[in-house]
C-alpha cells in the first residue's frame, strides 16, 4: 500500500512525461494548461465586469424612473395651483 506522500511523488513523476505524450499524439487538440487557465481568468474579469454593468444600469434606470416620477408629480401639483 502506497502513502499519499509516495502517491504525490510518483504524480509528480509521471506527470510531465504523460502530458508530453498526449501533446505528441494529439498535438492539433493539445490546449496549454496555463493559458487555459488564463482564458478561465479572463473570462471570470468580464463575468464580474458584467455584473457590474448590470448593477450600474439598474440603478441609473431606477434612479431615472424616481426623477420621472417627480417630474410628472411636480407638473400635476403645479397645474393643481394655476386652475
Amino acid at each position: 500500500m502506497m502513502s499519499d506522500k509516495e502517491i504525490g511523488e510518483l504524480a509528480a513523476t509521471l506527470a510531465p512525461i504523460l502530458i508530453a505524450q498526449v501533446q505528441a499524439k494529439h498535438h492539433e487538440f493539445w490546449i496549454d494548461p496555463k493559458s487555459h487557465y488564463d482564458e478561465h481568468q479572463g473570462l471570470r474579469e468580464m463575468l464580474v465586469e458584467y455584473k457590474q454593468a448590470k448593477g450600474i444600469f439598474w440603478r441609473a434606470f431606477i434612479w431615472v424612473l424616481a426623477a420621472g416620477a417627480a417630474v410628472v408629480s411636480g407638473i400635476g401639483v403645479f397645474q393643481g395651483w394655476f386652475k
